[in-house]
């Protein structure tokens, strides 16, 4: 509610001036800049993932985070198993 409030300040202040437009503008251009990223997602996701897992297993910090949960998963239950 607060910053519906501030919002509703600026565009009087800057109505005044005549600046009214511009705050239009930019409270358009967030949601109009989400629905640019949700709609872009499915075009970026393929090429971003496999990018992102070559980077987790070409370094070898990346490679020991990887191997971590089946190192726990080893320690946990090799003593269960006999």
């Amino acid at each position: 509610m607060g910053q519906l409030r501030a919002m509703a300040t600026g565009r009087s202040a800057l109505g005044a001036v005549g600046g009214s437009r511009a705050v239009l503008g930019a409270i358009g251009a967030s949601p109009l800049g989400f629905g640019k990223a949700v709609l872009a997602f499915p075009l970026v996701a393929p090429r971003a993932i496999p990018a992102a897992l070559m980077m987790l297993v070409a370094s070898p910090v990346g490679l020991t985070i990887a191997a971590l949960p089946q190192w726990v998963v080893n320690l946990v239950f090799s003593p269960l198993l006999g």
